[in-house]
């Protein structure tokens, strides 16, 4: 073993362990030394004249500094023996002045038992720094047992703060005493007069440890006491050594320094035994076979065999522990991550067009780039610009796949956690070109590399979560969420990648500022741990340049000359001809860094070079082509034959459809079916065959298709989950966007040309409703849809029903009213006699019963209100799943015809639940504005419904979901429904204008349409369902409303009242409260008030605008009527 210089004073690490479980701590006596005293040596002989007793005993020398002494035979045990005898515990040795003379070395120190043990336990915690909670196990000689009781009970009554010191006192496994005088001893006397001795010689000696020495002093019966209150709270372990011999010679010495009596602390969990030497050779031991030893080295044996039996048992329980940890992180993780998701959620990055073989390897070889160089330096951001078209997003991906990235960046010597990615996409799905999708994907990526930074965003995300269970996550909560990932204190780097910023559907300047402080370190010392690298491109926009000049970066066409004439050579080689390098080289002339011109030529010159023009001619052709993007996308269209042009339109009309803001995109299974439909004679027949659709073989042959059609401006992707087609390249959506009202696009615009490609798809469902039974498990129409319609079953009426068609439709036609604000009332119409067709007169009942039982079918957030509303007529379907802008052009023209027509009284009631099932701010082309809705409110009540007819809604169970529940007097209830009973909605024959002739069999049909409310209710139906007028559910709404919505519903109910809602209701009372014997008749203003003064309700915000609103809403109420002293007799507010 390593030679260890022992310190005279303080602790000395002996060994230090290999995965040590324990501690070993030596503590001296009296005149004792922290090596010495534990050292045997050769010439060690037993004392038998006083003064050389007395020299041994007061002496501090080391063993080594006497004269004489036998190296060979010098033996420091607790290092020499016990280290090697147990390799898994740390061995130390602690020294303090305990000496009474000063022979050779300056003054006494005149500390006393509490400085020590203080002293011993700060110098402990010191040492420990960094394994606290290891156990501890004490070797202590005489009046270092003493000390070490002092520094225990110092320990225990430290701080509860300070756990730092409580830790040594906690740790404690077990304490072995050597000869340590717990109740004094008979030789303090001998010390005294050792004492006086020296300060007779002229040497300075205090008394203050001599005294302590006297049999039952004060401080031992103190410190007694209170170790034996330590045992009985710790319950460590103690073992005493006793002396087997006592000094021979003369002063009486003969007998033991520390007697029996006073070596033992005669407690029950004691372990004792008899060391055959005296006081001071007790400790010391001539080799691995002295009998003394081997009983040391037993005690302490059992003792570490509990400390890793019960660290064994410890790290299994921890183990245990972890994997459970693990598991539920895993888990939240899953949980964190899925509410993060989004369509489309890194798709990108696969669609992007794989580098050419030996293309970009510049970037890592030619350091003028600089790009290596911010690798390896501690430069946060790096920017890469370009032309459109360069091959930006080709080299992003190459980039962050080349395994040269990673090794330049882990040369810093921080582990690469992560390189998350995101590609900015303008043709693709809102959250590809939003800043929330941004954030979204990044913070995914990074919790799925790094799940321990979950811990991070657990809090965000659980404030985050509503009634539901589900996390909406805001912009903000995603930014806080990002930002608390950033300042971690885990070693590592990430290397985020972001490309296209110039594709960002927001400010250019707000994404570059965005970028600039992602990059930013968030510690600005040198101390931070987690370093943030960020590696961008962009369009040389002048937001870019004017924000990122100053940031490290290279212009990508600058460099990439080479890299055009090795893809152009390559790619020509198929067409087995000589000296086509006259024409790569003008090629890549012309290119001026433009990969994709280069591609798009390529593609031009294949054919040519393929049929053996002579190179004269192909060079004749290429010099014809523009090398403006937007010119060659001109003459592409324009070389597109006659006969195709239609389909390039169709085409065009369905991809512009998705750009407008379609929520699933163009699904391939669809487009081909819409592009079959496209291709047949106007004589074919009308059925639709769906095999072409789901043919790998066909859709292959659709694929080639659209390619020759489009003229290669159209492509067709395969990303992860499904097929999709897109413009080829963003220069081409803005070059259509460019030619909208030319003759190109036959003077329409991309608007229109986007409503034409809802349309077809539109008629192509209504051809499908002819034969649902054939599209079950087709991928056009196999989607979950739409929360709200579940997922449909096979009622046993119609056993081959598949509402998913309808449901396609419906998204169709919503997309159509929310996006573009128009409707189509041919295709409504045509729509409305394909399912009558197909299905008979009681459709309206088949689409129903395709919703099982017990499942809300209008539901939202706040509100569950079940199957009961079942639409009647046709008109009422269309309000129900919300095409409420062709509701209205149908209530315009019917009124319009027959101003009498009866109002049906469940268009308020679905317009309702619309606005409070909407999620228009993260769908805004599947569901309504507020403005949309409340307008439609208006249109209603000015067309003569009224909000105060009731009707039997079944609400169901409270849950929080719907706090006030309404119903209406027995004998109020009966009076309206016989009232209400008279009413029809408007009549199917009415709607249609269609069947002239009024043909007999469609008039029964009809009749099943026109019922306001369902006389052929079911007799089982739930006893709580009971009459309820749109007032009161507005009522309910808006009181049951969380803050962020509370607002638009307070205005719906104010627009209740002043189109004539009954603003005086006194003559309600709360459904549920009445089932517990709660009679109390409650008015609106009461309701609204209390709601007021609720702490865990929206309105308890008084000084928002919540409050204002709130205040409008009772004004309208008080205006039209309401009785301000209405009394509720069992209310109390405020």
């Amino acid at each position: 073993m390593d030679e260890v210089n022992v310190r005279d004073e303080g602790f000395t690490v002996l060994s230090g362990g290999v995965e040590p479980v324990a501690d070993l701590v030596f503590v001296h006596g009296i005149q004792g030394h922290p090596e010495n005293t534990w050292t045997y040596s050769g010439n060690e002989i037993e004392p038998t004249r006083p003064g050389r007793s007395l020299a041994k005993l007061f002496s501090r020398k080391k063993q080594s500094e006497e004269v004489g002494s036998n190296e060979a035979s010098h033996l420091f045990w607790p290092k020499d023996l016990l280290a090697k005898d147990f390799p898994n515990s740390r061995v130390l040795t602690y020294g303090y002045d305990s000496q009474v003379s000063k022979f050779f070395k300056g003054p006494a120190n005149q500390s006393g038992i509490l400085s020590h043990g203080e002293s011993l336990m700060r110098a402990l915690e010191v040492q420990r720094r960094g394994c606290r909670q290891r156990p501890i196990i004490f070797l202590v000689h005489s009046l270092g047992g003493i000390i070490l009781k002092q520094a225990l009970f110092r320990s225990r009554n430290s701080m509860e703060e300070d756990q730092d010191l409580r830790d040594i006192y906690q740790s404690t496994h077990a304490i072995i005493f050597f000869g340590t005088p717990h109740r004094g001893s008979s030789y303090a006397q001998m010390g005294v007069l050792a004492r006086d001795i020296a300060v007779a010689a002229g040497f300075d000696a205090r008394d203050t440890l001599i005294r302590s020495l006297k049999p039952d002093a004060e401080m031992l019966s103190l410190l007694r006491q209170e170790f034996a209150r330590m045992l009985y709270d710790r319950a460590f372990k103690i073992y005493s050594f006793q002396e087997g011999q006592g000094f021979k010679g003369t002063y009486s010495l003969s007998r033991k320094i520390v007697d029996d009596d006073s070596s033992r602390l005669d407690d029950a969990r004691e372990g004792r035994d008899f060391i055959n030497a005296n006081h001071m050779m007790m400790c010391r031991y001539r080799d691995k076979n002295d009998e003394g030893y081997n009983k040391v080295k037993g005690v302490v044996s059992k003792y570490m065999d509990e400390i890793q039996t019960q660290v064994a048992k410890e790290l299994d329980q921890a183990a245990k522990e972890q994997a459970k940890l693990d598991l539920e992180r895993k888990l939240l993780v899953k949980e964190i991550c899925q509410s993060l998701r989004t369509a489309r959620m890194n798709e990108r990055v696969g669609e992007v067009t794989t580098a050419h073989t030996h293309t970009f390897d510049w970037v890592f070889t030619k350091p003028q780039t600089g790009f290596l160089d911010w690798l390896h330096s501690d430069r946060s951001l790096f920017w890469i610009t370009g032309k459109p078209g360069s091959g930006k997003s080709t080299l992003m991906k190459y980039l962050l796949n080349d395994s040269r990235t990673r090794e330049a960046l882990s040369k810093q010597g921080r582990p690469i956690l992560s390189t998350p990615a995101f590609f900015f996409h303008a043709r693709g799905v809102e959250t590809e070109k939003a800043f929330d999708g941004l954030l979204r994907s990044i913070i995914f990526q990074l919790l799925s590399d790094i799940p321990r930074l979950v811990d991070s965003v657990t809090d965000i995300y659980w404030s985050c979560l509503d009634e539901n269970s589900i996390c909406p996550w805001t912009i903000p909560q995603l930014e806080k969420a990002l930002d608390n990932v950033r300042q971690q204190q885990i070693e590592g780097c990430i290397c985020i990648f972001i490309d296209a910023l110039d594709e960002y559907s927001g400010r250019s300047e707000d994404i570059a500022r965005f970028v600039k402080r992602l990059a930013a370190p968030t510690d600005k010392s040198n101390d931070q741990k987690l370093i943030i690298r960020v590696c961008a491109s962009s369009r040389p926009w002048n937001a870019f340049t004017s924000l990122l000049s100053e940031t490290p970066s290279f212009t990508i066409q600058d460099w990439t000359k080479e890299d055009i004439r090795k893809f152009a050579t390559d790619r020509l080689e198929g067409c087995n001809r000589d000296n086509t390098s006259f024409i790569v080289d003008n090629i890549t002339d012309r290119a001026d860094g433009v990969f994709l011109w280069v591609a798009l030529v390529l593609d031009e010159l294949w054919q040519p070079f393929c049929d053996g023009k002579p190179i004269e001619e192909v060079h004749s052709l290429l010099s014809g082509l523009p090398t403006d993007l937007p010119e060659f996308y001109k003459r592409m269209m324009e070389n597109v034959s006659k006969e195709d042009r239609p389909i390039l339109m169709g085409m065009l009309e369905l991809v512009l459809w998705f750009e407008y803001g379609a929520d699933d995109g163009t699904d391939f299974p669809a487009f081909c079916l819409a592009v079959e439909l496209m291709q047949r004679s106007p004589l074919a027949t009308k059925e639709v065959s769906l095999k072409a659709a789901d043919d790998d073989r066909r859709q292959r042959e659709v694929e080639r298709r659209i390619r020759a059609c489009s003229g290669g401006l159209l492509e067709v992707t395969r990303p992860q989950e499904r097929s999709r087609v897109q413009f080829v390249h963003q220069t081409v959506k803005s070059f259509i966007g460019d030619a909208q009202n030319s003759s190109l696009l036959n003077g329409k615009s991309t608007r229109d040309m986007a409503v034409a490609g809802i349309e077809r798809m539109m008629r192509l469902m209504i051809l499908l409703i002819a034969q649902m039974d054939s599209t079950r498990g087709w991928e056009g129409v196999n989607q979950e849809v739409w929360d709200g319609f579940v997922e449909p079953t096979c009622p046993k009426k119609f056993p081959h029903f598949h509402s998913a068609v309808i449901c396609k439709f419906i998204i169709r036609a919503l997309q159509l009213g929310c996006v573009f604000e128009t409707e189509s009332p041919s295709i409504m119409h045509d729509f409305h006699a394909a399912i009558r067709t197909q299905c008979g007169g009681d459709w309206l009942d088949t689409w129903w019963s395709a919703v099982p039982y017990g499942q809300p079918t209008l539901e939202s957030p706040n509100l569950t209100v079940h199957g009961s509303l079942k639409p009647s007529s046709f008109l009422e379907f269309a309000t129900q799943v919300e095409l409420i802008t062709f509701s209205e052009k149908e209530i315009s023209r019917e009124i319009s015809r027959n101003p009498e027509v009866p109002r049906s009284p469940k268009l308020l009631f679905y317009m309702l639940i619309g606005n409070a099932r909407s999620e228009w701010k993260s769908q805004p082309f599947l569901y309504h504005s507020p403005k949309q809705w409340q307008d439609f409110a208006r249109f209603l009540l000015r067309s003569g419904f009224d909000p105060n007819i009731a009707l039997e809604v079944d609400v169901g169970p409270d849950r929080r979901h719907l706090m006030n529940n309404f119903y209406r007097d027995d004998s109020e209830a009966d009076d309206d429904s016989d009232e209400d009973s008279d009413e029809n909605s408007f009549e199917e024959s009415g709607e249609e204008d269609t069947n002239e002739d009024g043909d007999e069999d469609e008039e029964d049909n009809n009749k099943d349409e026109s019922i306001i409310i369902s006389e052929d209710q079911d007799p089982d139906a739930p006893e709580n369902r009971h009459p309820i007028t749109a007032m009161h559910l507005a009522l309910a709404i808006a009181c049951s409303s969380s803050l962020d919505v509370v607002i638009l519903h307070l205005e719906m109910l104010a627009i209740l009242v002043e189109g004539g809602g009954n603003a005086n209701v006194l003559n309600y009372r709360n459904y549920w409260s009445h089932q517990e014997g709660d009679a109390t008749e409650r008015s609106a203003i009461h309701y609204l008030l209390s709601s007021l003064y609720d702490d865990d309700k929206a309105f308890h915000h008084p000084e928002n605008e919540v409050n204002c609103t709130l205040s409008r809403c009772i004004t309208a109420f008080l205006n039209h009527g309401a009785d301000p002293n209405a009394v509720d007799s069992n209310r109390r507010l405020g």
